[in-house]
């Protein structure tokens, strides 16, 4: 179930920054994921590591090319 949410984070993710990116909104994926924990109904744990990775780079292309979900990802995959 980890790696499945952590897969649907990362694309979301890479979306709404192409969409930031197009349209000039500039913002920052690791606030978007602390707001997101804090406020709203989808407050999973795992946004606590969707925003670590963008907090130790800001201009990640993709949150699985974090090491630190790669490795949580990679932990997952034999039961997925």
């Amino acid at each position: 179930l980890l790696a499945s949410k952590l897969c649907s984070y990362a694309q979301g993710m890479a979306l709404i920054l192409a969409a930031s990116e197009e349209y000039g909104w500039e913002l920052n994926p690791a606030d978007l994921a602390r707001i997101w924990r804090g406020g709203c109904i989808i407050r999973a744990r795992v946004l606590s590591l969707v925003a670590a990775a963008f907090e130790r780079d800001a201009s990640l292309p993709n949150l699985l090319l974090d090491p630190h979900v790669a490795a949580v990802l990679d932990k997952c995959t034999a039961g997925w």
